[in-house]
């Protein structure tokens, strides 16, 4: 049975009504602690890159819930033919639901099988600006781990179109042999796309005995799909040009880009600031009635501008639109790096006393397969910041200014562990601080439409 957009939008908005006023099953914590005990022990720790597919496992979990007590939820999502399984996959993005919503997916249903895995482009969806490719992936074997690498997009002519970032999400499991996934492709500038496009990518292997170090499988997948131009809506441009400070700091909005799939506020940060803003705390959208209606997703800085991503607002009808920042983490100007002495084991510089070098860990026990740790504490300045986010750049010095990577960090609560190869470094190493628990409060509020 077809259904149009406007009896799918008034179902799901009763569905969800109805989710608000219903009452919780008591095991709901139960079960979610339970999960979260089984990750803990199936893996010891995250990697960067693997932190960033845990926004698809909140999705899943919180599908799960969706369906099983969401009145008439999974049966909603059945009557949108050839959507049902991107519903689930999107649910963590309110923009992206709104995509959903108003029929802004392309349906590829395209595979390429090799090596006994078989990788399906379910579905697209995409503007001028990002494409997020929607996948299944299985294999035959069920002894390992299998997972997307090393991806890259081109046009019909054969041009590879660089992103500015991009990102992965899925890895099959041990215990699975099929899995969903997206790949997330993301553009400065906008893009032109041909009527087709090209998909390469590696994969990733990992076995029981070595399930933190993975092996390339030497020859790459590539797989060709059709991109419907009819289908890529045009941008919408909100000038701004106002300046205004927080805490002191002075930033020059410059203007909002609307996109289907996002928000892309651009904006400058003055030189003579004393202070480097690291990231936004509290930044989001808000319509004439005080809803919030878009909140913060990532930001890019490069060649001293910087572009902060928030969730789509494209579909939504608000009559106003205000840009609201209350809270910003910042740092001094000359005081953005750690210093490390590694034979002290202590360090020889920090922003301020929130920070301390807990212990230097040489063929640990806590983490056995790697090298060496460096194992931080950090605090934060705000009684009122349950999670404390603090990250180092991934590439560092030693005292004669050879630069080097530390491959992996893990963190719980105030807990920082950064992992390096455990060499003869010139000490001490200095380090990078690209995000800190140290707040600026103010009150920007902005009207943007």
């Amino acid at each position: 049975m077809n259904m149009n957009q406007d009896n799918f939008s008034n179902e799901l908005e009763e569905g969800l009504k109805t989710f608000k006023n219903e009452d919780v099953p008591k095991k709901i914590d139960y079960k979610i602690q339970a999960g979260l005990e089984r990750g803990k022990k199936r893996r010891k720790r995250w990697d960067a890159f693997k932190n960033a597919g845990l926004s698809a496992v909140a999705a899943c979990i919180l599908f799960i819930l969706s369906v099983n007590f969401i009145p008439g939820f999974s049966n909603l999502a059945g009557k949108v033919p050839g959507l049902d399984g991107i519903v689930e996959r999107v649910k963590y993005d309110e923009g992206l639901k709104d995509a959903v919503e108003n029929e802004y997916v392309q349906v590829i249903d395209k595979s390429v099988t090799r090596d006994g895995i078989t990788f399906t482009v379910d579905h697209v969806i995409v503007d001028k600006s990002r494409l997020i490719l929607f996948y299944t992936l299985t294999t035959e074997q069920s002894n390992r781990e299998i997972a997307v690498r090393r991806t890259s997009i081109k046009n019909e002519e054969g041009k590879v179109l660089n992103t500015s970032w991009s990102s992965y999400g899925g890895r099959l499991s041990f215990e699975d042999q099929e899995v969903s996934g997206s790949l997330d492709f993301s553009w400065r500038d906008e893009v032109h796309f041909t009527d087709r496009l090209t998909l390469s990518f590696q994969i990733e292997e990992f076995y029981k005995e070595h399930q933190d170090k993975g092996k390339l499988l030497e020859e790459p997948f590539s797989i060709s799909f059709p991109i419907e131009q009819a289908k890529i809506e045009e941008s919408k441009t909100y000038e701004i040009n106002q300046t205004q400070s927080i805490a002191g700091q002075a930033i020059l909005f410059e203007k909002l880009v609307s996109y289907p799939t996002r928000e892309v506020l651009h904006l400058q940060f003055d030189e003579d600031n004393e202070m480097k803003l690291l990231s936004f705390n509290d930044l989001h959208l808000e319509n004439e009635k005080g809803e919030v209606v878009s909140t913060q997703k990532g930001t890019q800085t490069s060649e001293g501008k910087t572009e902060v991503f928030l969730s789509g607002n494209y579909f939504k009808n608000n009559e106003e639109l205000y840009l609201v920042l209350t809270k910003a983490s910042a740092l001094d100007k000359n005081n953005q790096k750690v210093v490390v002495d590694l034979k002290e084991e202590k360090l020889a510089k920090a922003p301020d006393d929130q920070i301390t070098l807990f212990e230097v860990n040489h063929k640990q026990e806590i983490f056995p397969e790697e090298d060496m740790s460096l194992h931080f504490k950090v605090d934060s300045n705000d009684e009122d910041e349950s999670i404390n986010t603090f990250s180092l750049s991934s590439q560092f010095k030693d005292a004669t200014g050879k630069q080097y990577d530390f491959r992996v960090r893990n963190s719980s609560n105030n807990d920082y562990y950064f992992f390096l190869d455990d060499k003869d470094y010139k000490n001490p190493l200095t380090f990078d601080i690209i995000s800190y628990p140290n707040y600026i409060y103010g009150d920007i509020r902005i009207r943007v439409k």
